[in-house]
Formats: structure tokens, C-alpha cells, sequence
């Protein structure tokens, strides 16, 4: 009986499929992670970050971490930065501070002041596209919160 190794660990998964470079970086880590433990990852929607985990007799689809194991609630709770920070605090996990983008230019320099730096991130959507990152300066992380088009949304 063959043991799953480095140098063979290819026959076991099979050879990476085309399209998984057209994944999104959650979905390719995961891709990769499953393929590394011997479970076959099929890509079923590059574009989209879906894919299809079987190992043995079961299959499971997936899209980025969630799964068809997934409930509405938790992807309701996941959604919405704020509502997942909630969960998070309630659970006695310390959490940076957070403000929204709303709370006026004096209290946003007053929240930069104090942090020295911040990371401007979308509520709802991922990887913050559009948004700086630790910039130290007001005019650099009001103006993305005032865009002509939302960046985050499709339309």
C-alpha cells in the first residue's frame, strides 16, 4: 500500500486544473490546502470561487469558506462587518476599535489621532478593494468613503 508523500503526493490529487489561478485568493488557498491533504478539489466556478471537496464517498460544495454545510444565519452574521465584530466582542474576544464612516470629518481625525494609523475596509463585500490601508492622513480615508460608485457592490 502506497503512503501519500511529497514526491508523490501528485498521484494521490491529480494534476492542478487550468483554471485555478482564476480563483480568488480565499478560494485558492483552500484549493490548495485540500489538494496538499490528499482531497480532491474540483473547480466547478472559477470566477465565482466555487468548488467541490470529495474525499472517500462524500462531496461537499463550496464557495471561498462557506460551504453547502453553511447556514443562512452564520452567512448573515459573516456578512456585515459589524454584526460579525458584535459576535466576536460578545464572545470575549478582544477586537480593535472601529468606527463607521459616518461619524463626521472631526471624529474620524479625532479616531486618527489617537491610532496614529487605520485600515479603511467596505462593511459588507472582501479584500477591501479601493480602500487605503494604514494611512495617516484624513483627506486619504474620507475621500474612498465618498466614491462616485460604490466600489464594493455590483450594480
Amino acid at each position: 500500500m502506497k503512503r501519500k508523500n511529497q514526491i508523490n503526493e501528485s498521484l494521490f490529487t491529480g494534476p492542478e486544473q487550468e483554471d485555478y489561478e482564476a480563483l480568488n485568493p480565499y478560494a485558492r488557498l483552500i484549493v490548495g490546502e485540500a489538494r496538499r491533504r490528499g482531497i480532491s478539489a474540483e473547480i466547478t466556478d472559477a470566477k465565482g470561487g466555487f468548488f467541490r471537496l470529495s474525499y472517500g464517498g462524500r462531496s461537499i460544495q463550496c464557495r471561498e469558506s462557506l460551504s453547502e454545510l453553511t447556514t443562512s444565519v452564520a452567512m448573515s452574521i459573516c456578512d456585515d462587518k459589524s454584526v460579525t465584530r458584535r459576535f466576536v466582542e460578545d464572545a470575549g474576544v478582544r477586537v480593535p476599535r472601529q468606527m463607521t464612516s459616518d461619524a463626521g470629518d472631526d471624529a474620524i481625525a479625532g479616531f486618527l489621532k489617537d491610532a496614529g494609523k487605520l485600515v479603511v475596509k467596505p462593511a459588507r463585500g472582501e479584500q477591501g478593494r479601493g480602500f487605503p490601508s494604514g494611512s495617516p492622513r484624513l483627506r486619504k480615508c474620507v475621500m474612498p468613503w465618498r466614491p462616485p460608485r460604490p466600489i464594493a457592490t455590483r450594480c
